[in-house]
């Protein structure tokens, strides 16, 4: 087994809530693009990514190899 991996996802969309919109200083509803990914080195998590974009300033394309566990 590899010494590091990476778990990410799932990708969802979610609506900005108060307290999320008033830290980004856009309106609340606002569509974002929720990602989420853990990376491990020899079994252990590393780093911990909870990323929150602003739908309506980016543009995103996804897409992946291999098998989905």
């Amino acid at each position: 087994m590899a010494d590091h991996r990476c778990y990410q996802g799932p990708y969802f969309s979610q609506i900005c809530r108060f307290l999320e919109a008033r830290v980004l200083e856009i309106e609340p509803k606002t569509a974002l693009l929720v990602i989420r990914r853990i990376s491990y080195y020899q079994d252990k998590p590393v780093s911990i990514d909870h990323v929150r974009i602003i739908g309506s300033q980016y543009e995103a394309e996804i897409s992946g190899k291999g098998r989905s566990k």
